[in-house]
């Protein structure tokens, strides 16, 4: 509910850059109560009919961070998780590195069951093994092995470390 609250909405309106569909009423959607929301788990499964999807929680750019696996087609949704690009670490509601590097562990762990990630915010898959680059960085990060250098986003400071073909801006 935090992260569905009315300011977080009238923020998310206001960033917004693709097409609205006929008929949304922004007000409306800012204010519904929205008290239909079922709560998901690691595990939880949607059975679409013909497929199934996967919950797999990926707590870290969010507390509430998921991707959705879909075996049929060996790909993994990771939303803000796992991307190609800059992970943000930094925000308000961002876990510690520690927990996101469980997350990746535990998606790792579920690798068998995919072989390509369509992340958020971009429009080609990224290969499985990024998860590897992942963990590694995190991991040299924790340790003192890697550090990051001062980074502004348009939410926040923090401190970016790059790694191959990713990078994360943590605090």
């Amino acid at each position: 509910k935090k992260s569905f609250n009315e300011e977080k909405r009238r923020w998310a309106l206001k960033r917004f850059r693709g097409v609205l569909p006929d008929g949304f009423d922004p007000e409306k959607w800012i204010n519904e109560s929205y008290n239909n929301i079922i709560p998901i788990e690691n595990g939880h499964t949607f059975d679409l009919g013909d497929r199934k999807i996967e919950v797999v929680a990926i707590p870290g750019h969010s507390p509430g961070s998921i991707g959705l696996i879909d075996e049929n087609e060996r790909m993994l949704f990771s939303g803000d998780s796992i991307v190609a690009g800059h992970i943000w670490m930094h925000l308000e509601d961002s876990t510690k590195l520690s927990t996101f590097l469980d997350s990746l562990k535990t998606v790792k762990a579920n690798q068998h069951k995919f072989d390509q990630i369509l992340p958020g915010h971009v429009k080609t898959p990224v290969d499985a093994e990024i998860q590897n680059e992942l963990i590694a960085g995190v991991e040299a990060i924790l340790s003192g092995e890697k550090e990051g250098s001062y980074h502004k986003t348009f939410v926040g400071e923090g401190l970016i470390s790059h790694f191959d073909s990713c990078s994360i801006v943590y605090k």
